[in-house]
């Protein structure tokens, strides 16, 4: 990396989304040192990106990397349990090895997208060293499985002896990821609360991603009972708390200023406030919400109750890519009333606020650092921010911290 370096492009989205026409970013020591009309500032190398948006770097806050290819692909359908069936049949028959080259292939791909900042969800250990060779910034979230009482010792020792491996450092910070209040039995949910509580590490859980969990924790009826009973739960002695999924959670202490509540496709009643009174973000995953079938998500609800909402992908097999400048093109020209900057906001300064990034990251100002993004868009544009969400646009140049990444 070269000590200094000016990286200039047609546009800059610089400081709280104001556009500058034919400015550069100088880059000194990994921070942005200066932005300035293009051809004042020197340095060591020089990047000129043409008709780019410079913009922050995307961050991806719910992925699965090892998913990313299982060697064949999973059945698009409605029902979500038959489709965890297969995910976990497929996933199942995947050797680690194999799993190490999927979370790789995910990593290369986020980076040629332009995603610098990457939430991973793991359910192994297999993107740990993908991830922590990538030069991304990343959270490695340890994804916790296993509704079934008797399994919370064996369980709980697994989560200890994967954090206890994790070297952590200025670029990659592990945190809990309890799979769902369905997904995971209460005393596990507890010990991933009191982890969180001790060590103040973010959370990320599946909150209300279908109707039928909220019918389970509602009623104690419906189809999650016959697809957790395949999967070893037994319901004899259980008894339906009577509360929506995210009220349960934050019974728990699940809920708070760390937390990541993902999909959150079917809140109810209190839970807007909830969330919002906790400070906790709703992560939405437009492209792979739409691959379910589901009815339009509440993020406007979520947004005017106050709540951070931020993006992320999911899995590959549950969207067509890991390109996080997709989801914000599929949420503009499927929704009415939303300002393109909005957008780029909510997958940049308002990811790295619930990551508690946001005095590093998610804006390009003078002592920010430089994690950058650069997008090519079409000549027919005037106005560059419409521009960057034309079907045509694409990412061109990623960077972290003044490390390039790709370049187109």
């Amino acid at each position: 990396m070269a000590k200094t370096a000016v990286v200039k492009a047609k546009y800059i989205i610089a400081g709280e989304g104001n556009v500058l026409v034919d400015h550069s970013l100088l880059i000194e020591d990994r921070k942005i040192a200066a932005i300035e009309p293009s051809g004042k500032l020197k340095a060591d190398k020089v990047y000129n990106l043409g008709r780019a948006v410079l913009m922050p770097g995307l961050i991806n806050c719910h992925t699965h990397l090892e998913l990313t290819d299982l060697g064949k692909p999973v059945t698009r359908r409605q029902d979500l349990t038959m489709w965890l069936d297969e995910v976990r049949e497929l996933r199942d028959a995947t050797d680690n090895k194999d799993l190490i080259k999927s979370s790789q292939k995910g990593v290369e791909a986020a980076i040629e997208y332009g995603t610098t900042t990457i939430v991973d969800h793991a359910n192994s250990a297999n993107s740990y060293i993908p991830l922590k060779e990538s030069g991304l910034r990343v959270f490695l979230l340890f994804e916790m499985v296993g509704f079934p009482e008797h399994l919370y010792e064996s369980k709980a020792k697994l989560l200890d002896e994967r954090i206890a491996m994790v070297e952590e450092g200025d670029f990659l910070k592990w945190g809990v990821a309890p799979h769902s209040a369905y997904g995971v039995s209460e005393r596990l949910l507890k010990k991933c609360s009191a982890i969180a509580q001790e060590s103040d590490c973010i959370i990320s859980v599946h909150a209300s991603e279908h109707e039928g969990e909220v019918e389970l924790f509602e009623t104690g009826g419906g189809p999650f009972i016959d697809f957790l009973t395949r999967l070893g739960s037994d319901f004899s002695k259980w008894k339906a708390p009577g509360v929506t999924p995210v009220e349960y959670l934050h019974k728990l202490g699940l809920v708070t200023g760390r937390t990541l509540m993902v999909h959150c496709n079917y809140l109810h009643g209190s839970d807007f406030k909830i969330i919002k009174n906790a400070g906790a973000a709703a992560v939405y995953c437009p492209r792979s919400h739409f691959y379910f079938y589901h009815r339009y998500h509440p993020f406007k609800k979520l947004l005017a109750e106050g709540v951070r909402v931020v993006f992320g992908t999911d899995s590959m097999v549950s969207n067509w890519s890991l390109d996080m400048l997709e989801e914000l093109k599929f949420v503009y020209h499927s929704y009415e009333g939303l300002a393109p900057i909005q957008l780029v906001r909510m997958a940049t300064a308002d990811a790295a606020s619930a990551l508690g990034l946001d005095d590093k990251v998610g804006t390009l100002a003078p002592g920010m650092e430089a994690d950058i993004c650069a997008v090519h868009i079409p000549k027919s544009f005037t106005d560059p921010l419409k521009g960057l969400l034309d079907q045509r646009s694409r990412n061109i140049f990623t960077m972290t911290a003044g490390n390039l990444l790709y370049q187109e």
